[in-house]
């Protein structure tokens, strides 16, 4: 099935959902404040599509297991109401989704389908390929409503498995802005900001908390140790030769190659970072800040194995400056959910910018 492309399918679907001139989202400053845990979607549908295959394939969409952690936790927590639940507190929701099908005949399918336009349900019936559309500050600030249909429930099964990554990289990419907004809020470190950019050639927004443990030549280290949790950021940098660094078994020689020589134990030099074989190495490629990259999430673990946990790492090259990096966020929680601690990590690398041009020699 051809598919359109996402933002063109939001331009085509921007009027086909009946609202009032408060729920456009065109000016917000008079709406509540959004509610909800971080992670948390509320699902707005038919009871008996929940139970169904519908409602499975929506189940396995948002709650399949992130990534790269050592015990399965869901990307997303889901909430399930029935149409007819919705209230104002309810509305209120970060994250909506409203899932109906045209030919659902029951009350709460007819509930669902008066949120469309006439013209918009003629559309939709006459093209299948036309599954969802995303709309912001709908009820309240800072939220994101999303409203899935179809003709039937197999049309937008279809439509959901075949889109599953645009669906979850889009509450995904919220979800990173949100957590920037809420950790930036307070001061940020910016004498370490200054420190790095003026050394290093490349900035990163530092969260208030964070100490810088390393400073060296080509690496640094920025910790924030509390009571239970350790968060960390390493950024390694080396001149650029090959491509051939971004395979799989490369990616984790560069990483083990960077931890056993930097993360070492200062007291015990023989104990120091290393990544965990016993657990998947993932990666795929990705766009960051504009920049050719590959995201690698994994575990990694104390050369003596008494502790581990989660990582995410970013491979990069920026062909001004001819270097690659390895920028990598990793966290320490013993008895902890980690979803969030990561996530958090995620959102405070992808403020990571090299500089725009290399330093040059001046001549005498």
């Amino acid at each position: 099935m051809k598919k359109i492309p996402y933002l063109l399918s939001i331009l085509i679907l921007s009027f086909m959902v009946a609202c009032s001139q408060d729920e456009t989202g065109s000016d917000n400053s008079d709406l509540p404040a959004s509610q909800g845990s971080l992670g948390q979607i509320l699902v707005v549908i038919d009871s008996a599509h929940w139970a169904g295959e519908l409602g499975q394939e929506i189940r396995q969409t948002f709650r399949s297991p992130m990534p790269g952690l050592p015990q399965d936790e869901p990307q997303f927590s889901l909430m399930h109401v029935n149409p007819f639940q919705m209230n104002s507190m309810l509305r209120r929701f970060k994250n909506i989704v409203y899932v109906a099908t045209l030919d659902n005949k029951s009350n709460a399918g007819r509930k669902l389908k008066s949120e469309f336009t006439k013209e918009s349900i003629e559309k939709i019936s006459q093209d299948p390929d036309l599954f969802m559309l995303a709309k912001k500050d709908v009820f309240a600030k800072d939220q994101s409503v999303i409203h899935m249909f179809g003709n039937n429930a197999q049309e937008l099964i279809t439509n959901i498995g075949e889109n599953r990554e645009m669906i979850v990289n889009h509450f995904d990419k919220l979800e990173i802005s949100r957590i920037k907004n809420k950790i930036y809020k307070t001061n940020e470190e910016k004498s370490i900001t200054k420190a790095l950019e003026k050394k290093h050639q490349f900035s990163l927004k530092v969260p208030y908390g964070y100490e810088l443990i390393h400073n060296k030549e080509n690496f640094v280290w920025l910790r924030q140790l509390e009571r239970d949790v350790d968060k960390n950021i390493i950024i390694y940098y080396t001149d650029y030769i090959t491509d051939t660094i971004f395979s799989k078994d490369n990616l984790i020689a560069l990483r083990d190659s960077i931890t056993s020589e930097y993360l070492r134990d200062v007291e015990k030099s023989d104990i120091f970072v290393q990544t965990q074989p016993l657990f998947p190495f993932l990666s795929r490629q990705i766009n960051f800040n504009d920049k050719f990259a590959m995201e690698s999430r994994g575990m990694w673990k104390l050369s003596n194995n008494s502790l581990g946990g989660p990582f995410i790492s970013y491979t990069l090259v920026d062909e001004t400056l001819n270097r690659l990096y390895y920028i990598e966020g990793y966290v320490a929680a013993p008895g902890k959910d980690k979803r969030d601690l990561l996530k958090e990590l995620e959102a405070v690398i992808s403020t990571f910018k090299t500089s725009a041009a290399p330093v040059t020699a001046s001549s005498t």
